[in-house]
């Protein structure tokens, strides 16, 4: 296989290797690809970025990201996220790797290589490391050129297709036959000039920084090039590495971790239609706790994280985070009642997991759980972190200022009862009301790192939920009443965001529904149809001075979502539709999840498009996505907006959970489905 790799690459890269095309010296040409190498954080935009020359430690396991930050004056998120950045292991999976040239690069001049098609003149090499192959141009990256305020081909951006793999080091080269659009031939930058000379005559560069950067850095990119692509020292104008942080070590540490615990469920007497009349009332209502693992703290939630015993953050050399209590958590259940015409099967009733939206809490799982039951399953439904019932006038409300009889389990609701936030914008400042949760996409801004293990955080309690499936007991006669192997999880916005970071990981769930799920942080944040959370946080970074449409927005936003990888459902998608059938929603139109977030998730699901019903081949199952034209974001959750769009995505997630995976169900006289 070596040999056969070396004799492709010989095809397109030799011819380009034994001369220099005509091109100048370093100091006859005014057209570079950037390396100016400083301490100051500002040439992070004179330099290829990301950069492993910016890593404490390069070549260890255990080193972590070193970005200078400057005395300059920076706008607070800039600074805040550069700080915060500084605690990772590596770079983004996800995001862009940006290359400023000093001139107008001639688009046409840059050929990306392409393993399966050879060909001469290519002078763009993208390398994994891990496994000596060059990455496919179109399948694992693109390319375009500028930035958000220069469209004018100065930079040139390397757009991951799918995500990187992590823990894994990339290897960038550019080559001889650039050109800028005025004609002039590309040649290395003086300070690259410097470090592949000094590399080729096996010398100092005769500046110490320079050479810590070339040992560190730079000498294994360019020994690669010399012993695995035979790259010609002289032909070589750029070449750097990038290497990425873990994924998903931390949260696979807590999921080999995870115990059943215990869980308390009382009838509450209620059926679905005693509690909205609105409703069939043929399943009964369960109310109660279940313990989970919290590895933050609950006195300050919105600034702790999570910590190793050491006092470090979990990276893939020590991935176990320590816990700081065992939670007891409100958790609601439905069972399928004598008027639903099912009675528990032997191995008990299978079961929905629902996870509800931004503000959104358990209660709202009662709208699904009557087509649930229908279909003979239970549902079970837990708030996300900081969410939960805020009206202590709620039956279900676990807290103080409730009289129901119910109400006996003490004070556990995820919101820990506090009032910081205004419940209609999500702005610090109290309101008079428990806070709904919703100014959780605010604090992914304002404390990335809290933010990003406040949705760990999430993932570990279903985890925890899953785990203890097969232990619950819901009558009372201390049997399991739950059948844990036809588990089907449900979604909706930010519960479907949150879907693949258990999916991922997880195989004991069968099937899932993903309503309005997307992907990436970046896109939900910048696409301009995100108007309900987007445009807002854009309008507040804005007032501190990041303004979208900017090269320091551009370089925040690069830094934000690289801290944000860990818990973003596009590194889980692979796995997720690896271990998984998957049904997925789309309301067209949607403000809150943009469509172009739910159809880049959906893409790397490799989720086929459903507009009629659809039955899977024997032996096979589905991963389909069907894109609803009617209703809006909330129309799971809120019949009032359109009745029968709200049917029809209850009997899409009944239909295919009972199916195992292998139905999805459309009503031809809907009339709403593209």
């Amino acid at each position: 296989m070596q040999i056969r790799f070396l004799l492709i690459l010989a095809a397109f890269l030799l011819p380009g290797c034994q001369d220099n095309g005509g091109e100048s010296t370093p100091g006859e040409s005014t057209f570079v690809p950037r390396f100016e190498l400083s301490s100051a954080s500002v040439n992070r935009d004179l330099a290829p970025y990301p950069n492993d020359i910016w890593l404490q430690d390069p070549g260890s396991s255990d080193s972590i990201l070193s970005i200078p930050v400057s005395d300059e004056e920076l706008p607070a998120p800039i600074e805040r996220t550069m700080a915060f950045l500084n605690t990772l292991n590596g770079f983004s999976t996800t995001a862009s790797i940006r290359i400023p040239f000093s001139g107008v690069i001639d688009v046409e001049s840059l050929v990306p290589a392409d393993p399966l098609a050879p060909f001469s003149s290519a002078n763009l090499l993208v390398f994994d490391g891990s496994s000596d192959t060059l990455l496919i141009p179109g399948v694992a990256y693109d390319i375009e050129f500028g930035t958000s305020d220069r469209g004018d081909g100065t930079v040139v951006n390397i757009v991951p297709l799918q995500p990187l793999k992590q823990n894994t080091t990339y290897l960038f080269y550019l080559l001889s036959g650039i050109r800028s659009v005025e004609g002039l031939a590309v040649t290395a930058d003086d300070h690259f000039h410097q470090l592949i000379d000094a590399w080729s005559r096996h010398r100092s560069t005769g500046d110490p920084y320079l050479d810590s950067v070339l040992s560190d850095s730079i000498a294994p990119v360019l020994d690669k090039a010399d012993e695995v692509l035979n790259l010609n020292p002289e032909s070589i104008v750029a070449a750097w590495s990038v290497s990425t942080q873990s994924i998903s070590d931390v949260i696979e540490a807590v999921a080999r971790s995870a115990q059943p615990l215990s869980s308390h469920l009382l009838h509450s007497g209620l059926t679905t239609r005693d509690y909205d009349e609105t409703l069939p009332g043929i399943a009964d209502i369960y109310t109660g706790t279940m313990e989970t693992v919290y590895y933050q703290s609950r006195l300050d939630p919105y600034q702790s994280v999570w910590l190793t015993a050491q006092g470090r953050y979990p990276n893939r050399i020590d991935p176990d985070p320590i816990p700081t209590e065992t939670l007891s958590i409100p958790l609601l259940a439905t069972l399928p009642n004598r008027d639903s015409g099912h009675s528990q099967p032997v191995d008990g009733w299978p079961v929905v997991i629902f996870v509800d939206g931004l503000g959104g809490n358990r209660t709202r799982a009662t709208l699904l759980a009557d087509r649930m039951a229908a279909e003979g399953f239970a549902l079970l439904s837990i708030d996300q972190p900081l969410h939960g019932i805020t009206d202590p006038a709620n039956p279900f409300y676990q807290g103080p200022g409730n009289p129901s009889p119910l109400n006996r389990f003490g004070d556990n609701e995820r919101h820990f009862y506090l009032d910081q936030f205004n419940n209609d914008t999500g702005i610090a400042g109290a309101d008079g009301i428990i806070d709904n949760g919703i100014q959780l996409p605010g604090q992914l801004i304002n404390n990335p790192l809290n933010g990003r293990d406040t949705l760990r955080q999430s993932s570990a309690d279903l985890i925890h939920l899953v785990t203890s499936i097969p232990e619950m007991d819901l009558d009372g006669d201390r049997l399991p009443d739950l059948d844990a192997s036809r588990i089907h999880y449900a979604g909706l916005s930010w519960g479907a965001i949150q879907g693949p970071l258990l999916l991922g990981i997880n195989d004991s769930v069968t099937t899932a529904t993903l309503i309005s799920p997307g992907g990436s942080w970046s896109e939900l944040l910048t696409d301009p149809e995100s108007l309900t959370f987007g445009r807002p946080l854009l309008d507040r970074l804005a007032s501190q001075g990041v303004t979208f449409g900017t090269s320091d927005f551009d370089q925040w936003l690069r830094d934000w979502q690289t801290i944000l990888d860990p818990v973003d459902d596009l590194n889980f998608a692979q796995t997720t539709a690896a271990l998984h059938p998957l049904h997925i929603i789309e309301l067209l139109g949607d403000i809150v999840i943009p469509n172009g977030a739910t159809e880049r998730l959906s893409l790397l699901l490799d989720a086929e498009p459903i507009s009629a019903t659809r039955l899977a081949a024997p032996g096979e199952t589905l991963t389909g996505i069907v894109r609803l034209t009617e209703g809006n974001h909330a129309s799971t959750v809120l019949p009032t907006i359109n009745p029968a769009v709200t049917a029809e995505i209850h009997n899409q997630i009944a239909v295919f959970a009972a199916s195992g995976g292998t139905r999805i169900e459309i009503d031809p006289t809907c009339d709403c489905v593209q």
